[in-house]
């Protein structure tokens, strides 16, 4: 066995390593995001039919209206 082959062996495994952290890193975030999510839409879930406000339905989305609510009130 030479040094080059040393030296291959090396920066491959470094190289692999450094592949399968990062998608480690990329799988426990999205579980991250995951979790959070299915967290939102329990607490959502939970609080049933009390008005939604538009900060909870997001800047672009349409005002929710409750059903027995007019919408000239």
């Amino acid at each position: 066995m030479s040094w080059d082959s040393v030296a291959l062996a090396i920066l491959g495994a470094t190289s692999l390593a450094t592949l399968l952290l990062s998608q480690i890193r990329d799988i426990l975030i999205k579980a991250g995001e995951a979790i959070q999510a299915w967290r939102q839409l329990k607490g959502l879930a939970a609080r049933g039919n009390e008005c939604v406000t538009d900060s909870d339905a997001g800047p672009s989305a349409p005002p929710v209206i409750n059903p027995g609510e007019e919408k000239g009130d």
